[in-house]
C-alpha cells in the first residue's frame, strides 16, 4: 500500500514538473527566447539535459545545479538531467 502511494506521488511530481516546464517555455517562447513551443512531455530537467547536449551556455551552468538537487534523493551518480531525457519522445 505505502509503496502505491509512493508511486502516486513520484507520478504526481512529475506532472507538476511538466506542467511548470510548458507554462514557463509558452512564456519564454512567446518572448522570443524559443525557436520552438515547449513540448508538454518534457520536464525541466530532460530540457536542460536536451539542451546541454546541444551546447546551450545556460544549460551548462544550470545543469550541475540540477544535478545536485536529485544527487542525494536519487542516491545515484550525478547525471539526472541526461537520465530525463527521454528520446523517443
Amino acid at each position: 500500500m505505502l509503496k502505491k502511494f509512493w508511486l502516486g506521488v513520484r507520478s504526481l511530481l512529475i506532472a507538476i514538473d511538466q506542467l511548470f516546464f510548458t507554462i514557463l517555455g509558452l512564456i519564454v517562447y512567446w518572448c522570443g527566447g524559443m525557436k520552438n513551443p515547449p513540448n508538454p512531455d518534457d520536464t525541466i530537467s530532460s530540457h536542460i539535459g536536451k539542451r546541454h547536449r546541444a551546447g546551450k551556455a545556460w544549460a551548462k551552468l544550470a545543469m550541475p545545479l540540477v544535478d545536485g538537487l536529485f544527487f542525494f534523493p536519487e542516491g545515484k551518480r550525478m547525471g539526472h538531467c541526461y537520465r530525463s531525457i527521454e528520446d523517443d519522445e
